[in-house]
């Protein structure tokens, strides 16, 4: 039977012969997954949800091409975008490399820097910079143990943040000047 013909039964209800076309095309979509990601585990998630896809859109299949040749760009699609997904993510975990690297660096300079900042603060926003960041409260949270709305809370944190970045921008550009 020809592709186009379980296409069209298919379509008109009898889905299991979609496995037919799936036993026809497995071997060579792992094989075209395989050489855009290069990981075995993921190309057979990546060729199922591309089977996946395909059955699901198969009513817009137009038989313009081949089976194989529309089956094969979902699956290039599908492919592409785990690898572009894949990089961003490896990019991520580089950066926190990076981070860890670089927090593991931080002197006492820094450290002083940063509690000389909080004494900028007013008592309530030391207590919600405190109670966010080092005791990791929700906004929920803090809400309750200030008594003050959700909304102010995110006020509060805001203008926090925004005294200690102003005075560490201004320390460091002093720093620098001299």
């Amino acid at each position: 039977m020809t592709d186009l013909e379980y296409i069209s039964l298919i379509l008109k209800g009898d889905t299991a012969l979609y496995k037919h076309l799936v036993d026809r095309y497995a071997k060579m979509s792992f094989a075209v997954a395989y050489r855009i990601v290069k990981n075995r585990d993921d190309c057979q998630d990546i060729v199922q949800d591309a089977f996946v896809a395909a059955f699901e859109n198969l009513k817009n299949f137009k038989g313009e091409s081949k089976f194989s040749t529309w089956l094969y760009r979902i699956l290039a699609n599908k492919a592409l975008t785990f690898k572009n997904k894949q990089k961003y993510f490896d990019e991520i975990e580089d950066i926190g490399k990076q981070e860890e690297e670089y927090n593991e660096e931080l002197d006492i300079a820094t450290e002083e820097l940063l509690k000389e900042a909080l004494k900028i603060l007013s008592d309530k926003e030391r207590l919600v910079i405190d109670l966010f960041y080092y005791q990791d409260q929700s906004i929920k949270e803090i809400s309750l143990i200030t008594q003050v709305t959700e909304v102010n809370a995110k006020v509060i944190l805001h203008r926090g943040r925004k005294k200690m970045n102003d005075y560490i921008q201004n320390s460091i550009k002093f720093a620098h000047n001299e």
